[in-house]
């Protein structure tokens, strides 16, 4: 009954060189995950279950955080979530998959309001504006204007309370209309 060990890079989305600092960032998307358990099927094990780790991890692209979340999802696997670190913004919504979700003592996760890159048309700009402004609204459990960023400490008091905001943001992004 092998549990497959899933690693989640510094970064969300796809690697790349930085030329201002002349190091090259290593991320995790999809693809990376997909690949970790097509290989170890090709390997011969039978994962029964799967450990998704974040050791150091600052977001990064959401569409690919989506697709990770909704791959890891589809697969209808165990899943459990280690947070040794910190998971910021991506990075704290990826973990939410998990049906367990194990928390370090001294691990951070950062939560923060929804943002955007606008280019285009008024008409394109207006509607992303809009879009991030529904948004904002769904991830309102109080009825009140949520404060972010939602910045958690492990061990979470009222853990309940603060992963329930979590979820909360990731149904937002969910359902949010094209």
């Amino acid at each position: 009954m092998p549990e497959l060990l899933i690693p989640i890079r510094e970064y969300i989305g796809t690697s790349e060189f930085n030329w201002d600092t002349y190091e090259f960032e290593w991320a995790t998307n999809a693809d990376d995950v997909r690949m970790m358990v097509e290989w170890a099927q090709y390997d011969g094990l039978e994962v029964d279950s799967i450990c998704l780790e974040i050791g150091v991890c600052y977001g990064g692209s959401v569409l690919h955080g989506m697709e990770i979340y909704n791959y890891l999802k589809g697969l209808g696997l165990p899943i459990r979530t280690r947070i040794l670190s910190l998971a910021a913004s991506m990075g704290s919504v990826i973990p939410l998959v998990g049906d367990e979700i194990e928390i370090e003592q001294t691990a951070q996760i950062l939560v923060h309001g929804p943002s955007s890159y606008a280019a285009g048309t008024v008409r394109e700009i207006t509607s992303d504006l809009k879009q991030l402004n529904d948004l904002l609204m769904k991830t309102t459990l109080t009825g009140k204007e949520p404060k972010f960023p939602m910045f958690f400490e492990a061990p979470i008091s009222g853990g309940i309370t603060q992963l329930a905001a979590s979820r909360a943001y990731l149904d937002a992004l969910v359902v949010l209309p094209a």
